[in-house]
């Protein structure tokens, strides 16, 4: 039996990610991407100081970024301590211009808008 590499399993995750504008989480029972469309902030940012790992609700996230405090940068910037953080204040990351320009600080109702529609 062979081994399925899991950069390119990551990348089309990451890809339908973004396209599809919907949490996507890793299932603890089979270990694969499920959709949860429509998905809030209270089901995602609540877990950023409590990360769990693949398996946990945050799962989707742990794919770009590291969620515990002074772990290093991924693709994507480091999310501990997110709210009340600039938004698109972490130096060397490729921002969209919209997020880039954003200005403020990220609030848990700016991150659920964002959530819902990337």
């Amino acid at each position: 039996m062979s081994r399925v590499p899991k950069q390119p399993l990551l990348a089309i995750a990451l890809a339908l990610l973004v396209l599809g504008g919907s949490l996507w989480v890793i299932d603890p029972s089979d270990g694969l991407f499920s959709l949860f469309p429509g998905a809030s902030a209270k089901e995602s940012y609540q877990y950023a100081n409590k990360p769990m790992g693949w398996n946990g609700p945050a799962g989707q996230c742990v794919v770009c970024h590291n969620l515990e405090k002074g772990d290093s940068y991924r693709i994507g910037p480091n999310l501990w301590g997110i709210v009340d953080a600039p938004k698109g204040g972490s130096k060397g990351f490729g921002y969209s211009h919209a997020l880039a320009t954003a200005g403020g600080t990220w609030t848990k109702q700016d991150l659920d808008r964002y959530l819902a529609n990337p």
